[in-house]
């Protein structure tokens, strides 16, 4: 008798943390099915002006650079020429969140204080920190740091979500959903005003499953877009730019 009770408490046991996981799994699907549209909301103050004719700085790795396109031609570049800006490519080939302020110490901040930007577009590959499993908190950390140091400078901060590659879409699909939704809820929970979150990554996924593109076609390898792969990224953060400044 005690054996069967010990039996059906084992089983109530487990049931209860497969329950949890299997909630747990449903709300990180719900999250990044909502998330079809810019996650930032246009205010009064969000007027077409705010993004037209300024000088916008960009950093990230060899995504956010334009690797694999020519002339480095990537979804960055794309989308502020659209609006008639003055474009200034600082993303660095090979880093990922931590690294600027770690193996490039110094740049950010003397790029800030160069070139003045208007806007500032930081948009990591999160491939670089997925890979080696860079901890969310450091990770978190060092975005927070170079989103002070840009708004210390008076320019407004767009937080992008990369563009989907072969490797984030199969390979490391699931853990590239989960860095990407751990810094857009990061970011929320800052409550920093002139701060836009644009999620790319979600949208874009979304885009290629709804029209049946086959990943490959948009890909100049791995780990980048080609031209096709960027300039769909680019019109999807149009329009949503176009929607949070009308």
């Amino acid at each position: 008798m005690k054996k069967g009770m010990i039996v059906i408490l084992l089983l109530f046991f487990l049931g209860g943390i497969f329950l949890y996981q299997w909630q747990h799994s449903l709300k990180v699907t719900e999250a990044v099915s909502k998330n079809t549209t810019p996650i930032s909301k246009k205010t009064p103050k969000t007027t077409r002006k705010l993004i037209t004719g300024i000088r916008v700085m960009g950093i990230g790795g060899s995504i956010a650079e334009g690797h694999g396109a020519p002339n480095d031609n990537g979804y960055l570049q794309m989308t502020f020429h659209h609006f008639g800006d003055q474009y200034y490519n600082k993303a660095i080939y090979g880093a990922n969140g931590t690294q600027l302020a770690t193996l490039y110490k110094g740049d950010y901040h003397s790029w800030l204080n160069q070139i003045h930007p208007q806007a500032v577009a930081i948009s990591w590959g999160l491939l670089n920190d997925v890979v080696p499993n860079t901890p969310y908190s450091k990770f978190n950390g060092y975005i927070r740091t170079e989103i002070n140091q840009a708004l210390a400078k008076n320019a407004i901060v767009f937080i992008i979500t990369p563009p989907v590659t072969e490797f984030s879409y199969g390979t490391y699909g699931k853990k590239e959903i989960l860095y990407s939704q751990e810094e857009i809820h990061f970011i929320q929970k800052m409550h920093t005003p002139h701060v836009y979150i644009l999620d790319l990554f979600t949208q874009m996924k979304r885009y290629i499953e709804n029209n049946h593109i086959s990943i490959s076609s948009l890909s100049s390898d791995p780990h980048h877009p080609n031209t096709k792969g960027y300039q769909i990224a680019a019109n999807i953060l149009v329009s949503d730019l176009n929607q949070l400044f009308p």
